[in-house]
């Protein structure tokens, strides 16, 4: 500690040296909570958005090329499904 924060210095320059230690850990503290919470909103919209039902779903993940095969021509109104 002595090294850190000597005797000499002044108790002023010690506690402005403490401040911005623990004004950067608390910054790296927010960012990683930030993070997290980011990440878990994230999942959670992807739970969702697998767990809906159709209503809910956009049609281009539903609609894939492997689910949706062509029965005619590419004119015709309707699609087929498996």
């Amino acid at each position: 500690d002595e090294a850190k924060y000597p005797k000499t210095r002044s108790i002023s320059d010690n506690v402005t040296l403490l401040m911005s230690v623990v004004n950067k850990l608390d910054e790296e503290a927010r960012n990683k909570t930030a993070q997290y919470n980011d990440s878990k909103t994230q999942r959670g919209n992807l739970a969702k958005k697998d767990g809906a039902n159709l209503t809910g779903r956009d049609l281009i993940d539903v609609l894939t090329p492997d689910v949706v095969k062509m029965n005619g021509s590419p004119d015709d109104d309707f699609i087929y499904t498996e």
